[in-house]
């Protein structure tokens, strides 16, 4: 089963679009939202990206940074490997 065929990363993610649209998650949907970004490299990965979106804002130049950042990710693998 590859991540996202499972079942809770599919509910994570519904959550964490829900949480980003400004819906105000349950105490126990956001204790399992930070549990499965601990544990889930993917989700971790994700959350990683969304928050380098918001401190790179939507300049043209921060978008640039994103990409050639996300590019160089693809060819030296996870975050934190190597």
């Amino acid at each position: 089963m590859t991540f996202l065929q499972d079942r809770d990363f599919k509910r994570w993610a519904e959550l964490v679009d829900s949480q980003e649209a400004g819906e105000q998650l349950s105490p126990e949907q956001e204790a399992f939202v930070l549990e499965h970004t601990k544990t889930n490299p993917l989700a971790r990965r994700e959350q990683e990206l969304l928050a380098e979106l918001s401190d790179l804002g939507a300049s043209p130049e921060g978008l640039e940074h994103l990409v050639k950042s996300a590019l160089d990710r693809t060819t030296s693998g996870p975050a934190g490997s190597g």
